[in-house]
């Protein structure tokens, strides 16, 4: 048997220190593995999106740029079959030649895109029913063809990150095997829980998402938020709360935010990039929109409060709603154009079981293996490592 000790991860997107550190890269290569990632990026972003770089924008030896789908599918074609390839490339009409160059080795292929998150929350709205264009027409006619029919096999391993882990963006089957690992938030929530609390209740963390310049609305030709009157709002309601409830709201940057070259949007408030679940642990309650780093408010059990504006709603595009959120945590939602109250003793309240509900769903499946994300990996490739004695077969 040959042994397996590389591991070709696929991207298409600005790939950076925090994505290095968050799907455990550095703990794969300390197991022992030859780590190499492939960036399609060049060939697949739009030239906008290329040039929003992250602020931690990584550079490593085996970090290696393909400029044309060409070069890309050469490379994928000599990739030996001692090779486990993790693709993060959703499976497109663009990336169609990346899938069957990869059904064609004989290497095997995890799929690192079955995240788990609310589907089907917006509400339909009259742009929806216009006419599609004719790429999206185009698409719909690619997703109906059977992903065989061009060639393509489906992955082997799924790496499941919740109970409701997406089954589409990958070509899968009944056949793929799917391994139980969890939301990359969770690895995060592993090392916070040891560390000693400083919990202050007097401190409120607000999840930011970078709403007028998130560089994902760049990517997806989408309208932006206006600047001037989301950040006015923003800092009017801190300050009216602050002032009302005696506490000191703290803004968790989003990670691709660059608020140091944007000083005094949230005031004079701390904001801090790099640091959401020490924050949110160490806090009293979160105030959010739809921030996935609600996660950690989940893991940790704290007060969410949920609030939007006229401007965020309007140009809401992905689930899961600000109002199904709220919903489902038994909240209300909050609209700053026409309230500002807060009633804290209200919002206190956790419902426990819709935590734990919302944890196994969309978190970790309950069951799963307590480790890290990359030693489950690990282990499941030591697995397929080791011989198989006459026992095991039967």
């Amino acid at each position: 048997m040959t042994k397996i000790d590389r591991i070709v991860y696929l991207h298409e997107h600005h790939f950076s220190e925090r994505y290095f550190q968050c799907f455990g890269f550095p703990e794969l290569i300390e197991n022992g593995f030859h780590l190499e990632i492939w960036n399609f990026m060049p060939f697949l972003a739009n030239e906008e999106f290329l040039e929003d770089k992250p602020p931690d924008t990584f550079v490593w030896e085996n970090h290696v740029y393909f400029n044309t789908s060409r070069h890309a599918v050469d490379a994928i074609l000599r990739l030996p079959n001692d090779t486990v390839v993790l693709s993060g490339v959703h499976y497109t009409p663009r990336t169609l030649p990346i899938y069957r160059a990869l059904s064609r080795t004989g290497v095997t292929c995890f799929s690192l895109l079955a995240m788990a998150l609310p589907l089907g929350t917006m509400p339909p709205r009259k742009s929806d029913r216009k006419q599609l264009s004719f790429g999206a027409l185009m698409d719909r006619l690619f997703y109906s063809v059977p992903y065989s029919f061009f060639g393509v096999k489906p992955v082997n391993v799924i790496l499941g990150m919740g109970e409701k882990y997406f089954r589409h963006g990958y070509p899968c089957s009944g056949k793929s095997e799917v391994l139980w690992v969890h939301s990359f938030d969770y690895d995060e929530y592993l090392r916070e829980r040891i560390k000693p609390d400083k919990i202050d209740s007097g401190t409120c963390v607000f999840l930011d998402e970078y709403v007028p310049l998130h560089p994902d609305n760049t990517a997806a030709n989408l309208s932006r938020v206006p600047m001037q009157r989301y950040y006015d709002q923003m800092r009017s309601f801190f300050d009216h709360i602050e002032n009302k409830l005696a506490v000191n709201v703290v803004i968790a940057a989003h990670p691709r935010s660059h608020y140091e070259d944007l000083p005094g949007l949230f005031g004079k408030r701390p904001v801090i990039r790099g640091k959401t679940a020490e924050l949110v642990k160490n806090s009293g309650f979160v105030i959010l929109h739809q921030s996935m780093s609600m996660n950690f408010a989940v893991l940790f059990e704290k007060p969410m409060i949920f609030v939007v504006t006229d401007d965020y709603l309007q140009h809401l595009a992905e689930d899961p709603h600000p109002q199904w959120l709220a919903g489902y945590f038994g909240k209300k939602l909050h609209n700053l154009d026409t309230e500002t109250a807060i009633d804290l003793d209200e919002e206190s309240y956790i419902d426990r079981e819709a935590y734990r509900s919302y944890r196994n769903d969309y978190i970790k499946k309950e069951g799963s293996p307590e480790k890290t994300f990359s030693q489950i990996v690990t282990d499941r490739i030591r697995a397929m490592n080791r011989p198989v004695d006459d026992t095991e077969r039967g």
